[in-house]
């Protein structure tokens, strides 16, 4: 029977070992590496080419959530696995828009990550109930933010919630300062927001700061 080879990218470590230890339980599957943050998770793929890749979306260095977009330019990608705390619409529906096979929320039985990950080797998809609800949420709702911003807008707001200033954004978009105002500005007239304070307090709630 074959095992599928699979790579385990996860901060915590507890967390890491105990997936670890699961995945290494299953007779489909066989843990060929792990790592720790999404430069590690990335090095590790690209070198030995597993055949799925667990990964959960809040590393410390990047975006897993970016880092999984990376792994389908490798030559072999692995097929992606999320695994998550983060159950806002916007995160679920980025994971799902990215090319992952898989979503599991953390407060899951431990066995939903074996099917989610089986499904995925098998070239299939398995989503949890509360994914697909979110995202029949937002298709159904005409105010859902992915249809009121922009992707640049999101990223915008992210790095406010984040903390950054106008000026640190527009360097990082490579964008005039006054560009980033007037788009801060139609962020806030689209949201209906009005003040700094509501637009953090928004960004924070439908899980935006995440955005990179």
């Amino acid at each position: 029977m074959k095992r599928y080879s699979t790579v385990i990218i996860e901060d915590q470590r507890m967390f890491r070992d105990l997936m670890r230890t699961l995945v290494n339980s299953s007779e489909h599957f066989e843990v060929i590496a792990t790592a720790n943050n999404a430069g590690q998770g990335w090095e590790s793929c690209r070198e030995h080419q597993p055949d799925v890749a667990l990964i959960d979306i809040e590393l410390p260095d990047h975006s897993g959530i970016d880092l999984g977009i990376r792994l389908q330019s490798l030559p072999r990608p692995p097929a992606l696995v999320a695994v998550s705390s983060m159950v806002d619409p916007v995160t679920t529906t980025r994971v799902f828009d990215s090319g992952f096979s898989g979503y599991v929320e953390k407060n899951q039985p431990p066995d939903i990550v074996l099917d989610a990950l089986h499904a995925a080797a098998e070239g299939g998809l398995y989503f949890t109930q509360l994914v697909r609800e979110n995202r029949r949420r937002i298709f159904n709702d005409v105010n859902a933010i992915n249809k009121i911003l922009s992707q640049r807008e999101q990223r915008i707001v992210s790095q406010i919630c984040r903390g950054q200033k106008n000026k640190e954004i527009a360097n990082s978009l490579k964008l005039s300062v006054r560009t980033v105002e007037n788009h801060r500005y139609r962020i806030m007239r689209k949201l209906m927001l009005d003040s700094s304070e509501d637009l953090l307090e928004f960004g924070q709630r439908l899980g935006l700061h995440h955005i990179e």
